[in-house]
């Protein structure tokens, strides 16, 4: 008997119902409820099989398992606290979810996901007490939050005159574990690369449906001069990237590859060269992302604290 996706699905909401037990017919490759059933065919174990109850233990330890697999700390912490409270515990999981439609989306695939590979380990347990082939391995289909619900286009005017606060937010959060004065001269240094003219800057937003800024990724186009120009023998166009930030809400859902993504394909439309980015602190972490798509490293920055080295010397 094959287990269709209709059928996987008949056999979730049998073994949901807190009422009624529910009965695989292997004959038939359908779903019928115990009180439509004769007593002579619920005790037929060659034909009738019993769908298995799901606790509400059961459902607990699903949540448990998806708050654990969740990337998005402001969240994840929030639901923790929702399962480590004695009343409620179900009513505030839902509640906390409704808040956020793209994590409220992230918990009915990550739940189909679940069910749907627990009726298919059942169903090989089956098969294999009646002597039945086992299933064959199939490929779990494992798809992404849909971020369409997030709108990605240029920046406008009002966005650009927020970018310092922004990329302060940004800067302070990477390199928080710095001294308080170092962090500061690194952030003039940084802002010395952002052109005066805005004009100039090219920045992509990512916005909720609700069009609240999501993220924004930001940068400026440079060419040789045309000495510099003449002297290198070429004149690539280079765009540096110059940051990128996601707010604390919105991430673990892929934003930031998303606005990457944006960034590389714009840059690739105006007919730049390279794409470079330095990483300061710990937003170094996004290296690994940085390798898978393409890029190269090219230089290493340190710095010495001279009070400690005339105190040492």
């Amino acid at each position: 008997m094959e287990l269709t996706p209709e059928l996987i699905d008949q056999i979730i909401f049998g073994m949901e119902n807190q009422i009624s037990y529910y009965y695989l017919d292997l004959e038939q490759g359908k779903v019928e409820e115990e009180s439509q059933l004769e007593e002579e065919q619920r005790t037929d174990e060659s034909r009738y099989i019993l769908i298995p109850r799901w606790s509400s233990a059961d459902g607990f330890q699903l949540m448990e398992r998806f708050v654990d697999s969740l990337r998005n700390p402001v969240f994840r912490e929030r639901l923790r606290e929702a399962l480590a409270s004695r009343k409620g515990v179900f009513r505030n999981f839902k509640n906390i979810l409704k808040e956020r439609e793209d994590i409220q989306r992230l918990w009915f695939q990550f739940k189909e996901r679940e069910m749907r590979t627990r009726v298919l380990e059942w169903y090989e347990q089956v098969c294999e007490a009646l002597g039945f082939q086992k299933l064959g391995p199939e490929r779990e289909e494992t798809e992404d939050l849909v971020l369409t619900d997030f709108v990605i286009a240029p920046g406008n005017p009002e966005l650009k005159d927020r970018l310092e606060e922004y990329d302060l937010k940004a800067f302070r959060e990477a390199c928080g574990e710095n001294p308080r004065d170092l962090t500061h001269l690194l952030f003039l240094a940084r802002r010395a690369l952002v052109p005066k003219d805005p004009d100039k800057l090219v920045v992509f937003q990512a916005s909720t449906p609700e069009g609240e800024t999501a993220g924004i990724v930001w940068g400026t186009d440079a060419w040789l001069s045309p000495q510099a120009a003449k002297f290198f023998d070429e004149d690539p166009g280079v765009s540096f990237l110059l940051q990128f930030y996601v707010e604390p809400e919105y991430r673990g859902l892929g934003l930031a590859r998303l606005l990457l993504d944006t960034y590389i394909r714009e840059a690739f439309g105006r007919e730049m060269k390279r794409v470079i980015l330095d990483l300061w602190g710990n937003a170094q972490s996004m290296g690994r992302v940085l390798d898978e798509h393409g890029f190269s490293r090219y230089r290493s920055s340190f710095y010495l604290d001279l009070d400690a080295w005339g105190k040492n010397g």
